[in-house]
């Protein structure tokens, strides 16, 4: 028995921190286009317009600001103490978040079900087995690996590289074109 192709033609990973960015990885992971975060709403929306196509599927990776008071107050979720976060840095982050999941909306206005995941740090980070424990370095290292396998890779950094920054965004892409593909349960939608 012949498997069926799976429904979709690109995946695109979100990390939505002011340092994240837009990853774009095809079906079969043999392209993948990465872009840094634009520091404006129109710029994202313009970002999130050029990745659309009719059968994409997107993933935002679903994170809080870790606001916590007091320095030695621990996140409910998690098991080390937390640093704190000033209350600027908390309030862009929540900004830019707002302003992925709105521009994510308006994308899919006149769809009943948008193709649209959350997706926690640690489900991606424990599937794609890549614990980063916040070090950067780590999923950076990971990406780079899994970049320098796929035939065409484009980086509109500037550079023209993967920056460390963008480590998370394209393991994000990467983790859910691999779960579409196997056709797991991915979770809830917005």
């Amino acid at each position: 028995m012949e498997s069926q192709s799976p429904s979709f033609n690109w995946v695109v990973g979100i990390d939505p921190g002011v340092t994240g960015g837009i990853a774009r990885i095809d079906n079969a992971g043999q392209s993948l286009e990465v872009w840094p975060m634009p520091d404006t709403p129109r710029g994202v929306a313009r970002v999130l317009q050029g990745v659309h196509y009719r059968a994409t599927v997107f993933f935002l990776e679903k994170v809080h600001s870790g606001v916590f008071t007091g320095g030695k107050e621990r996140c409910p979720t998690c098991k080390k103490p937390r640093r704190q976060q000033g209350v600027k840095s908390a309030f862009t982050f929540g900004e830019g978040f707002g302003v992925l999941q709105g521009a994510l909306e308006m994308l899919f206005a006149d769809t009943n079900e948008p193709p649209i995941h959350l997706v926690l740090p640690k489900q991606w980070q424990t599937d794609l087995n890549c614990l980063t424990g916040g070090d950067k370095k780590i999923s950076h290292a990971f990406a780079l690996d899994l970049a320098e396998n796929i035939p065409r890779t484009e980086y509109y950094t500037g550079r023209g590289k993967m920056t460390q920054a963008l480590g998370d965004t394209v393991l994000i892409a990467e983790w859910g074109r691999r779960m579409l593909r196997q056709e797991v349960d991915i979770g809830p939608t917005f």
